[in-house]
Formats: C-alpha cells, structure tokens, sequence
C-alpha cells in the first residue's frame, strides 16, 4: 500500500523459479556423464561407469563413491555446491534411468567371466583385470567385464609368469601328500562358479592353521579383515558373501546346523532369501557360489553333508627351530607372492584348455571340481593320476570321521560289517536299538520313529558309499512294501 509504513515482504522464489536449470536438473545432467545401467533381475541394483585418471570404475548409483564423485564434478563444473534434496532427486533420476533405460551386464565381484573367458579383479587403483583363457593369462587394462568392489578388498600383485608352483611350498604347514589337494582347491577358487570344496584346516596351537588360511585367502582374495568370525544368523552370512569372493572363519570350535546347512548351499549354489535392512516388506534374494576356507581345532565336517563337500588337512605341528617370526613370513611370503599367483594362473589356463577332454570313470561327489583338478594337473610337477588318487583317500578318511561322530552311521555301518541286510523301516529301527544303549536311545538326536530313522539313513547314505557301504531303497511284492538294504561293496579304505 502506497504511503504505508507496514514493512513489504518479497517471498522467496523455490528452487525451480531461480533463473536457469533447478539444480537436481544440472546434478542429473552432471550424471549422465557416467555411463548408465543395471545388474540382471528384478532386484538388479543400478550402476554407474566413471572415467578417472584413463581408466573406468564402476560403483552402484547410490554408493558414496559416486556421490562422492557427482559432487565433485558438479562444483567443478558450476562452481557451487548441491543443496540435500536435489542431491536426492537427482541420485533417483539418475537410478531410474539406469534400470529402465541402461544397459543390463552381469557384475561380479574378484571373480567374474565374460566370452568364454575367466577373469580376476587385481583391486589395483587403475582397476586393472588378469584374463585368464585357454591360450593364456595377461594383464588387461581396459576390461569390458564389470566388477564391483567393496569395502575391505585390497589389491593383488601383478603376477610373475617365471613363477613355479613350489614357490608355494614353503608358506603352506600341510603334509606333503596333501599339498597337491590345498593346490588344487585355489584354482578351482579362480572359476566364477563352482561348485567348490570347502577345505577345512585342523590342527592344535602351534599348527599355524590360521596363517595357512591367510596364504589361501591372500591369493584369492585379499581383504584387509581376512579372518572372521561364526555369523550369528543367514542375513550376517549374505551380507559376507555378497560383498567376498572368498570366506574365511577362524578357530571355529563347532557348528550348528544352520550354518552348516548353509556353507553347503554357499559351497555347491543356493539361493538365500532374507529381508531388506530398515524394511519388513521388501525381500532380497541372493543367489550365488562362494568359496569357503574353515579353520579350527576339532574336526569341523561332522554333518554328512558338509563332509560330502570338504576336503580336511590336518596340519602337523611346526618344531620351535623351524618357526618364523610374522614380520619374517610375510616379507618372504611378499617376495614369492608375484610368483605363485602366476604358476596358479597358468595352471587355470591349462585347465581351460584340457577340461573338455576329461573323461573321469568314475564321478565323485564335486564332479565338476574333480574334472577342473585332473585338467590343470599337467601344470604341476606330480604325476598324472596324483590328484584323484589324493582325492579319494581324503574323502574315505573324511567320511569315516562323519560317521564315527554319528550313531545312526556307526550302527549302520556295525550292521553292514556283519552281513547283507534287508527290512523295513521298522525292523532297521529295532536292529539300531538292539545295539545301541538305552540312554543314547533317550537321546533328542535318536530318531525316535521308523519314518526319523530312514530320513537319517538317507543323509548319511553317500557317507556310507564312500566308506564302502551300499545303501538302497526300495520297493518288493505285490503291496510294494518299502524295503531297505544294506551291504558292504567293499572294504572301506
């Protein structure tokens, strides 16, 4: 009003009246920069690729790298710094874009396949990768291969192709039978799928069951927490496994069924269904093969199926005048490091090139994983055969572990020694009880029923092939009743 002496208020205009662009419009811009796109599935999480330095990088849309590294750019760019919200709506945007509109390419994590072709992530700052095919290994700097990488990962050495697989031999405390199985094992860890063994290392204080496991996980997967501890519940093992290639837990002392249960599904491929953080509604599903190192005092492999997947070394213990001092190992370890990795990479391109050939007669339980081993072998210094030969003693000791801690199996197996025999359930669960004590028969873990005992029966089934002992089911007479039969094939090794 003209003449008023009432003060005028001017209102400030919202961001999207100022004079040019909002600045969720110039951040999604600034975005776009990156090249968009999304991982497959319908819960695929939605990437960016940058250019830093002359090489690329690839990191979730909504990680704080690349929010870190829009920021960046857009005070490089316009000279002033984003306000929260247009932050927010344009990290949306630019989500959306890469899952309707982007590209859809497989991410992978250390460990990743493209063409026909394996490859290895170094973890190095110029996000270089190792190829790995039938005709080779070479350093590659410009991948097409996406991987990820999360928090924890460190870098490999650039591998060394003058190196032997001997190089090895003085980091590993394992008997020297057993040396050409743990050789094995890490370059069936170099395969983006598996399935893999899950060697178990056991041994009493002064064994250095813990440093073996470092050696194993330092060349496979380095990370700055190597070791980790018995996960409390399924969400704490799917969050590991998807930010790992490798896991390895340490000085376990036992381990319940669930976690058994799932090392198996981890070991040989599974899916794991659990809730989103911060959310009852949204359910993750994650689906995956992990290599698996476990290290403790006792034998671990106690379930039939965890042991049907693990090959166990018992580790001798080390002589005061032979131990070494950490800082002494590993600065010697760090020197053959180059090395080693480059006689495993060899080995894994000569396996590429031979599996096709391989014809096992007989398959074992990893099938795939002992057709991969008899492939590489030509790589190493042992004779042709060493690796199935190795192979099928541990296994029968293993097995013959797993079934002297269960009283199902040990019964089972005392039947067996004395003869064929065929029944019903029924009758197999009076012959249990006829040898077994009335207090193990109180038991909680006694199967209390025919239908608990042949469920039992059939899970330690191929424990007991492996120790010699057929078990069958099957069906006789005119009212098909359900028989089982026992007997010894043969002498168990």
């Amino acid at each position: 009003m003209t003449g008023s002496n009432e003060p005028t208020f001017i209102p400030l205009a919202p961001e999207e009246k100022k004079s040019g662009p909002p600045q969720r419009s110039l951040l999604v811009e600034v975005g776009q920069e990156a090249s968009l796109w999304h991982e497959p599935g319908a819960d695929g999480d939605a990437y960016a690729t940058i250019s830093i330095d002359g090489h690329t990088e690839n990191y979730p849309i909504r990680s704080a790298q690349f929010r870190r590294w829009i920021g960046h750019k857009f005070f490089k760019e316009k000279g002033t710094v984003a306000g929260n919200q247009a932050f927010e709506d344009a990290i949306k945007t630019l989500e959306g874009e890469a899952i309707f509109d982007g590209e859809e390419h497989p991410v992978f994590t250390r460990i990743g396949s493209l063409n026909g072709k394996n490859y290895i992530d170094v973890g190095d700052d110029k996000w270089q990768v190792i190829e790995v095919s039938a005709e080779g290994w070479n350093v590659v700097e410009h991948p097409s291969i996406k991987f990820r990488r999360p928090a924890g990962m460190r870098a490999l050495p650039l591998p060394d192709m003058t190196g032997s697989i001997n190089d090895l031999r003085p980091f590993l405390n394992v008997e020297e039978s057993d040396f050409p199985l743990i050789v094995t094992i890490l370059v069936a860890f170099l395969l983006p799928q598996g399935p893999y063994p899950i060697p178990v290392l056991i041994g009493e204080a002064g064994t250095a069951k813990s440093t073996t496991a470092d050696v194993l996980m330092r060349l496979v997967d380095p990370r700055k927490a190597p070791r980790r501890s018995q996960p409390r519940e399924e969400r704490d093992l799917v969050v590991m496994a998807r930010n790992s290639w490798c896991l390895g837990f340490d000085n376990l002392s036992g381990l319940p069924e669930w976690l058994s249960d799932s090392f198996c599904r981890l070991s040989t491929g599974g899916g794991f269904s659990t809730r989103r953080l911060h959310t009852d509604a949204d359910e993750m599903i994650f689906e995956a093969q992990r290599p698996i190192i476990l290290n403790g005092i006792s034998d671990l492999a106690t379930r039939h199926d965890l042991a049907s997947r693990s090959i166990v070394f018992n580790l001798p213990v080390i002589p005061d005048d032979m131990r070494r001092s950490e800082r002494e190992f590993w600065a010697e370890f760090e020197i053959a490091y180059p090395l080693i990795l480059g006689a495993l990479y060899e080995a894994a391109s000569t396996a590429l090139r031979n599996v096709k050939d391989v014809v096992l007669e007989k398959a074992p339980r990893l099938a795939d994983f002992a057709q991969w081993a008899v492939a590489a072998e030509p790589s190493f210094p042992w004779p042709a055969g060493t690796f199935l030969d190795l192979y099928e003693k541990n296994r029968s000791d293993v097995g013959e572990s797993s079934l002297d801690a269960d009283i199902i199996g040990q019964t089972v197996r005392e039947i067996a020694q004395e003869g064929v025999w065929e029944g019903t359930a029924s009758e197999l669960l009076e012959a249990v009880c006829s040898k077994t004590s009335e207090s193990l028969q109180r038991s909680r873990l006694f199967p209390k029923t025919a239908s608990a005992l042949s469920n039992r029966v059939r899970r330690v089934a191929t424990t007991l092939r492996v120790s010699g002992i057929d078990v069958e089911f099957g069906r006789i007479g005119k009212d098909r009743k359900r028989i089982i039969s026992i007997r010894q094939s043969r002498p168990a090794r």
